[in-house]
């Protein structure tokens, strides 16, 4: 009887501690295939890495077909650095947003304390603060579900030895455990989380509610090839998924595994991931492996990360790495960031509401419209039109245009009823001169219209696309996936140097009247257009310049004059050299009553000694360019500087205001 009831108990213990044992291992999986909220709150001020993150994000990170998402939370930066350690609220509020934002997704968290600095150096000094944040911590998500992780500290290292994590992780947990007795915790390893301390890590045998955390980010000189942060110079490293580099990983696997094992704690490989610097067919083959062999050895994964330097979407252009996309989830993005060299336009799709589209009315003439998001489209609604095309514009500003690089725009549109549409290119500012347009014939069914067009005019700082719906009769335009590639990158200028003629060693004009060819050495080579435009820009009274570089004494004092050679391509790159000017007269000709401005070969002589400023307008009054401090007695106009048709230019010199008119054909 009593050796029954004996064997009844023991069988009842070893039962709950099986299911207690597994339950580690089942929580550990539902991690799947995550991902990390990279360079966002672990950042040394919310934002300044780039990464601010709205609601969307979480969304797409689900859509994504990830199982769950990991914040790395830069607890220390925001908390008093003196007892009680309060963490400011503003942050737990930012970190509660971010997590309820990934659970409303679908998606298991993952908390973390992240890149606190000052352990690293002096542990012990800040021991009591990083308790006491962990209390307020616990604390506050101690009523959240289970799909909410806390992983206790980010890749201890330097001064955080391997021996002295293994005592405090043991305070952070019991910390933890006071207000979260059953919640999944995630323990990592010291030197920087790698593989390397796996072997030097203790956990408590007792506790069957923990995870154990590798990052895995070999071979190094590959994930990390050009980051100097890293100190890591090596360029065009690839992954080949050769036989060594399989077995490489292998062995690795192999050594985690058997750590699984040893101690019964499932692993979770809270980061891996591979910079951008990499080619994307290696990105995506490297990952692709590894999510094969995580699957294999049961292992739980977070790719490092979403959206900045290792990221699989770039916001900036709004588009993804599908290939390494793909290898991760299956899945694949709206617009691959490998399909053109540049894609220029960001927010195409809608998804992150309107910014940084606009809609301009005249409100002069009448013109009424407004637009919103509707099912990730925008919607364009002409409450009033007009006589006029650009009365009512739906407008996307301000982005370059690069002198010889062939651009093609692509776009989705469809109306509620069949109406004209004209789309274009147009400058930012000024006199809003068109670069490129099309006409398309838009109807209720929803289509793709595309156009291509080589920029052969000077590079252009500010540019932006435009939809023509002034005289749009359908009440509304909807408009999704919106592009503009750059298909064929200019070449643009990037050094100027300013050279003697191969006879003259030294920069001096010593003759009456003489003169000195200059010329331009342009580098690169075979850049887009590798003219110069040659002015003048101190001591003009001593010289004049052609188009040519041709260095011209006018006879009329001695001196040095400064010569500028300015890439014509609009890239704003140039080159000053020094002449030296003797034997002329001896002083400046003070009767000299006429400068000169030149645009191509026209000369236009206007009366006074010296150019003070010029002021170039489109026939209709808009100010184009504004070019001050020229004091110089002649001025050389680009033609890239004017608007196409009439221009009024306003040439301000020391005897007064003149103007002359030039039309641009």
């Amino acid at each position: 009887m009593k050796l029954k009831f004996f064997l009844t108990v023991v069988s009842v213990f070893y039962t709950v501690q099986i299911f207690s044992q597994n339950y580690a291992f089942t929580m550990n999986a539902k991690l799947g295939m995550g991902i990390n909220l990279g360079n966002a709150y672990e950042a040394t001020g919310l934002g300044e890495w780039g990464v601010n993150p709205d609601s969307t994000y979480f969304v797409d990170i689900a859509q994504k077909g990830f199982a769950s998402i990991r914040i790395p939370a830069r607890w220390s930066a925001h908390a008093l650095t003196q007892a009680p350690y309060t963490i400011h609220q503003y942050f737990m509020d930012t970190i509660e947003w971010a997590v309820k934002q990934s659970l409303k997704n679908g998606l298991y968290v993952v908390l973390d304390m992240h890149h606190y600095e000052e352990m690293f150096q002096e542990p012990a000094a800040h021991k009591e603060r990083y308790l006491a944040m962990w209390e307020q911590i616990a604390e506050h998500f101690k009523d959240y579900s289970d799909s909410l992780y806390l992983e206790i500290f980010n890749e201890p290292h330097d001064n955080f030895t391997p021996e002295l994590w293994n005592q405090y992780l043991l305070d952070g947990l019991e910390v933890i455990r006071e207000k979260n007795p059953t919640r999944m915790v995630i323990i990592g390893t010291a030197e920087y989380g790698n593989l390397s301390g796996l072997s030097k890590l203790q956990i408590p045998s007792t506790d069957t509610c923990l995870i154990v955390t590798v990052h895995y980010y070999n071979p190094f000189d590959f994930t990390h090839q050009g980051a100097t942060f890293a100190g890591v110079t090596a360029t065009n490293v690839k992954w080949d998924s050769t036989a060594a580099q399989i077995q490489a990983v292998k062995n690795d696997m192999e050594i985690i595994k058997n750590y699984s094992i040893s101690k019964n704690v499932p692993i979770y490989i809270g980061e891996f991931g591979v910079i951008q610097n990499a080619d994307d067919i290696s990105r995506a083959r490297w990952a692709g492996h590894l999510r094969k062999v995580f699957e294999n050895y049961g292992f739980s994964a977070a790719y490092w990360e979403y959206c900045s330097g290792f990221g699989l979407y770039d916001y900036a252009l709004d588009c993804y790495y599908n290939g390494l996309l793909k290898a991760l989830t299956d899945s694949v993005g709206e617009c691959d960031c490998a399909m053109y060299d540049t894609i220029i336009v960001k927010n195409s799709t809608f998804k992150r509401g309107l910014n940084p589209w606009v809609v301009y009315k005249n409100e002069a003439s009448g013109a009424q419209a407004q637009v919103e998001i509707i099912n990730e489209e925008a919607r364009l609604e002409i409450i009033k039109n007009s006589t006029v095309e650009w009365h009512i514009q739906f407008v996307y500003p301000s982005f370059p245009i690069t002198m010889g690089s062939t651009y093609t725009m692509v776009f989705d549109v469809y109306s509620s009823s069949n109406t004209p549409l004209t789309a274009q290119i147009s400058l930012d500012g000024g006199t809003y001169a068109v670069i490129h347009d099309t006409l398309v014939n838009v109807t209720d069914t929803k289509q793709t219209f595309s156009t291509t067009f080589t920029h052969n005019e000077p590079s252009i700082k500010k540019a932006r696309m435009v939809f023509e719906c002034g005289t749009i009769t359908s009440q509304y335009l909807y408009f999704d996936n919106i592009h503009i590639y750059e298909v064929v990158k200019g070449v643009p200028v990037q050094t100027i140097t300013i050279q003697l003629p191969e006879s003259q060693t030294s920069a001096q004009i010593t003759t009456k009247q003489g003169s000195l060819q200059l010329s331009a050495d342009v580098v690169p080579a075979n850049a887009t257009n590798t003219d110069v435009v040659w002015s003048i820009i101190s001591g003009g009274q001593l010289a004049t310049i052609d188009n040519t570089g041709l260095l011209t004494a006018t006879g009329y004092g001695n001196g040095s004059v400064r010569v500028q050679a300015l890439a014509y391509d609009g890239s704003g790159v140039k080159a000053t050299k020094t002449i030296y000017i003797s034997g002329q007269t001896s002083s400046i000709d003070v009767n000299r009553t006429n400068c000169s401005v030149k645009i191509d070969e026209n000369e236009y002589i206007i009366s006074g000694n010296t150019i003070q400023n010029i002021e170039i307008y489109s026939i209709i009054g808009q100010l184009r360019t504004k070019i001050q401090g020229v004091n110089n007695s002649e001025f050389y106009i680009p033609k890239s500087y004017l608007a196409q048709n009439m221009n009024v230019i306003k040439i301000v010199t020391d005897t007064g205001v003149h103007t002359v008119k030039f039309f641009k054909k």
